[in-house]
């Protein structure tokens, strides 16, 4: 499946883009909002923190391997997401 990012804001071009998409058969679209309420935020925390989600995350590098982070983005194959702390 593909994501696809709906700007709320532009809703015409949001429903553009996923009419493009429907076109080809062997595309599947999944549609999310990127612009999360407080509340929807809070929710999501507190989904983590029970443990009913849990994020995968492939990678904590110190802001020092930032280049190396970059790197392992470009190459791809990346499963989850890479954490980089201070």
């Amino acid at each position: 499946m593909f994501p696809l990012a709906l700007d709320p804001r532009r809703p015409i071009r949001a429903a553009l883009w996923v009419v493009a998409g429907g076109l080809d058969r062997r595309t599947r679209l999944g549609a999310f909002s990127n612009d999360p309420s407080p509340a929807e935020l809070e929710e999501l925390a507190a989904l983590v923190d029970t443990g009913t989600i849990v994020p995968v995350v492939s990678a904590v590098l110190e802001m020092d391997d930032i280049a190396r982070a970059h790197r392992m983005l470009e190459r791809g194959g990346v499963r989850g997401k890479i954490v980089v702390t201070p």
